[in-house]
């Protein structure tokens, strides 16, 4: 996110939270600054207005940056070590209508 972005966000919190300590001081605008410049605007944007519905205390660093991860669908994904080539055969066996010997990943048996 720009500065701009970020100073939309702490013009959020103060809106929904008038009584927030977190833009009144330097250090701690530079330490949210920090840690959230890296997240996607419109991700801690949500992650924020979802906060605000549900919560009636400022959020923390934490609380917007776990919330924008959980946007991202496909932030827990893990790549599996398939063997493609085997994939693909097996695939075109069964649209064949042939069986091929059942095996683990990649050779395995």
């Amino acid at each position: 996110m720009t500065k701009q972005d970020f100073s939309v966000i702490l013009a959020t919190i103060h809106s929904a939270y008038p009584n927030e300590r977190i833009s009144g001081d330097k250090r701690t605008v530079k330490l949210w600054w920090n840690y959230l410049q890296h997240i996607d605007y419109n991700d801690a944007e949500m992650a924020l207005d979802r906060h605000i519905m549900k919560n009636k205390f400022v959020p923390t660093i934490a609380e917007i940056a776990g919330r924008a991860k959980m946007n991202n669908r496909f932030a827990n994904f893990l790549p599996r070590n398939y063997n493609m080539d085997k994939l693909e055969a097996a695939l075109l066996a069964a649209d064949s209508g042939k069986r091929l010997p059942v095996g683990g990943r990649d050779g395995e048996k």
